[in-house]
């Protein structure tokens, strides 16, 4: 009994170094901790009696707002299509206020409006573009064929220019080409009447070019898949080049031809123009052949309807319809040269009927200058028919800025409204009116640009008298 009694009262025995965990277990040591034992059996207890305590049903659970998204939203969507105007502006291509930005404008609102794909759109806007320039092609033509028309005057001072250099004469020279320009000069106009079409096709190109090649590069979405037949997508070139191979042989087609005007005789170096014509054809073709077909598309399209409005305007019929000077032939030079050098006389040319072909006079217009009839000047006391004599503006001498009825203001039809404003907002009238307008402010303000030296001396002198005066007054008194 005693002995069974010690034996229950004997200490267990533990050891305090911690058992390793066998080979291959991934597992912490176990240490034999009492109070790190009871602390999670603590802890464990704890949060089984919250849990026991807060119980959440099915609705509570259901009714918790959703957490929100760990990766935050983009605020542009690049892979969706373009839906709206100005998202290639948000898209990034932002170019300010100029041309670039006017032709992406314009190629966003085909592609919105038409549902053609970016392809077509392209296509669509170099329509767009060459319809703008069209004014400009036909102005320029005009006065092309006019120099043309002047060949058999001009192409014996020429000779004479050409042999002069060859001399080394350069007084003669310096003489015969002013001869030569007062000639051509009623004829050839301003700058923007000879070179506004290839200025506008170079600016208005350059600006389709970076454009074009930027929404290639971004790329825009849909430019990728919007292609068409073998070139689907429009952001990398076309694989076979038959896009910039076709726009170089109409080019070259194009400048062989006479240019898009439509002329090709010149009154200049025609050897060496068509060189440098042909020289940029090829040039143009090895530039596009490593750009996107987006582009290329549009260089195409261009040359296309380039080729078109040319041969439109060596037509003569189109030229008379749209009333342009007609084209000359080699016929007509090789008898006018012949009137040039005296061999015929003017009377003598006539019809293939045999008789002299009369043309009626064309009707005066108000814009026409009364001392220039056809390009002939007149002397001012020449007393001109009353059928060729243009009618004077009305001009108000108290007013010299403006016409009698600018008071009145505009009325009467649409076309009585445009000839009102034509008379009344001219440029030499509107400047006048501004430096009125200046002069007034400035007079009013004391400044007075009008007086010369001598009288702003006068006038201070007479100043000068009137406080002297009133100083002796005072004194007087």
């Amino acid at each position: 009994m005693g002995q069974a009694t010690t034996h229950s009262a004997e200490a267990a025995v533990t050891s305090s170094t911690p058992e390793l965990a066998p080979a291959g277990i991934d597992k912490a040591a176990v240490v034999n901790d009492p109070a790190a034992a009871a602390a999670n059996t603590s802890t464990s207890a704890t949060d089984a009696a919250t849990t026991f305590q807060d119980p959440k049903t099915i609705d509570d659970l259901l009714g918790l707002e959703p957490a929100k998204d760990i990766l935050p939203k983009a605020e542009i969507d690049l892979t969706s299509l373009i839906n709206h105007p100005g998202q290639l502006q948000e898209l990034g291509l932002d170019y300010g206020y100029g041309m670039t930005t006017m032709f992406e404008k314009t190629i966003e609102m085909i592609y919105l409006n038409s549902g053609l794909g970016w392809a077509g759109s392209i296509v669509i806007a170099s329509v767009v573009v060459r319809s703008v320039t069209f004014f400009f092609q036909v102005k320029s033509s005009d006065k092309m064929a006019a120099m043309a028309a002047l060949k058999p005057v001009t192409a014996p001072l020429q000779e004479k220019i050409e042999e002069a250099i060859a001399r080394g004469d350069k007084q003669q020279e310096q003489v015969l080409k002013m001869q030569q320009a007062h000639i051509l000069r009623p004829y050839m106009g301003g700058i923007f009447s000879m070179g506004g079409f290839m200025i506008m096709q170079g600016w208005i190109g350059f600006c389709a070019f970076r454009c074009l090649r930027a929404m290639s590069t971004l790329p825009v979405p849909g430019m990728a898949n919007d292609g068409l037949l073998w070139f689907t997508d429009l952001t990398v070139r076309d694989p076979y080049f038959l896009l910039p191979a076709t726009t170089t042989g109409i080019f070259y087609a194009i400048f062989k031809s006479g240019g898009e005007t439509g002329i090709s005789t010149d009154v200049g170096a025609q050897a060496m123009r068509g060189k440098m014509m042909t020289f940029f054809a090829f040039f143009m073709g090895l530039v596009t052949a490593f750009q996107p077909a987006g582009l290329q598309i549009y260089f195409l399209a261009s040359g296309i309807l380039g080729a078109a409005t040319g041969w439109m305007l060596r037509q003569n019929g189109f030229r008379r319809m749209i009333n342009i000077r007609p084209l000359p032939d080699p016929r007509s030079d090789a008898m006018y040269s012949k009137v040039i050098k005296g061999e015929l006389k003017l009377n003598d040319i006539k019809g293939q009927d045999g008789k002299v072909r009369y043309q009626a006079p064309r009707a005066p217009t108000n814009r026409r200058k009364v001392t220039t009839l056809s390009g002939i000047k007149i002397k001012e006391t020449t007393t001109i028919p009353a059928h060729l004599r243009a009618d004077a503006p009305i001009i108000n001498t108290e007013n010299p800025d403006r016409d009698a009825d600018f008071d009145k203001g505009p009325s009467g039809s649409l076309m009585e409204k445009l000839d009102y404003y034509r008379r009344n907002y001219r440029i030499s009238y509107v400047q006048k009116r501004m430096r009125s307008g200046m002069e007034g402010f400035l007079k009013r303000q004391g400044y007075d640009t009008k007086t010369t030296s001598a009288q702003r001396r006068q006038k201070k002198r007479a100043e000068q008298q009137e406080i002297e005066r009133r100083r002796r007054f005072e004194n007087r008194s």
